[in-house]
């Protein structure tokens, strides 16, 4: 294969097979023999390391976490800051057990009773025997359908169910005009029972010899109404629908009159 023949890629492979053969003749020949396997001792030692005090110091009196108070590492100013441990602040203080018993449920296995403040605002509810999540301290011992009885830390109080007085809420709905439209039905009822009862009753139709098993007593008027039958509240016309009517009906007379007197002329 002539050289002029080669092609980019055969000149690298011929140097990198030519390194190759070259590192080999060196390894052969004794290269890197003569390093030396192991450093040198160093002859001077080790300066010694000092002696530590014993960890285990104990605690010390008062006086010597003193600054820990007076200077509270938590604190924005480094300065003692006034905190209230739980149960001691003045939020429980005032938060007396000062309640209204607005309602109580009783229905199968639920026991329960609605507390709510006299000035008003969000209900507090007991389970018998149960303490509420914001009341812990107080528990619902007893209930009854009017009353209550609670157990805390100022002793047992039971509260009564408390009852409308008649101030403040709204008024009753008005039913006049539904009371009204009740009195005009009955009076229309009992107009329409009048005629059927001062109605003459018929006398019975005597039998006529060979008729007595195919007799069939008389049937009552179609138009009666029926005892105890709804009256139909019709509305009532006003005055002056019935001048506009009769009006009417008087202009339709004198019409017809002046018809009959014009076809009596002619004749």
């Amino acid at each position: 294969m002539r050289a002029d023949g080669w092609t980019l890629r055969t000149w690298i492979l011929a140097a990198i097979a030519g390194l190759s053969v070259l590192v080999l003749l060196l390894a052969l020949a004794g290269m890197g023999a003569r390093l030396p396997t192991s450093a040198p001792e160093d002859p001077a030692p080790l300066p010694s390391t000092a002696s530590l005090p014993s960890a285990d110091i104990g605690l010390q009196s008062r006086e010597a976490y003193a600054a820990i108070a007076q200077r509270p590492l938590f604190s924005d100013n480094r300065q003692p800051q006034p905190f209230f441990i739980e149960g001691q602040g003045p939020a429980e203080g005032g938060g007396a057990f000062n309640f209204v018993l607005t309602s109580v449920l009783l229905a199968g296995q639920t026991r329960l009773a609605i507390l709510q403040p006299p000035e008003g605002g969000s209900s507090v509810r007991f389970k018998l025997g149960e303490s509420a999540e914001a009341y812990p301290d107080w528990r619902l011992v007893t209930l009854s359908a009017r009353s209550a009885t609670f157990e805390g830390p100022e002793g047992v109080r039971t509260l009564d169910l408390r009852v409308f007085d008649g101030k403040g809420g709204e008024r009753a709905t008005q039913l006049q005009q539904f009371q009204g439209n009740g009195e005009n039905a009955s009076a229309q009822q009992a107009e329409r029972r009048q005629p059927a009862a001062n109605a003459p009753q018929q006398a019975p139709v005597p039998a006529l010899s060979g008729q007595t098993a195919n007799t069939r007593p008389p049937q009552p008027p179609a138009n009666t109404p029926t005892p105890g039958a709804p009256a139909n509240n019709a509305p009532t016309p006003s005055d002056e629908q019935v001048q506009a009517i009769r009006a009417r009906i008087q202009q339709r007379r004198a019409e017809l009159r002046r018809e009959q007197q014009s076809s009596g002329n002619g004749q």
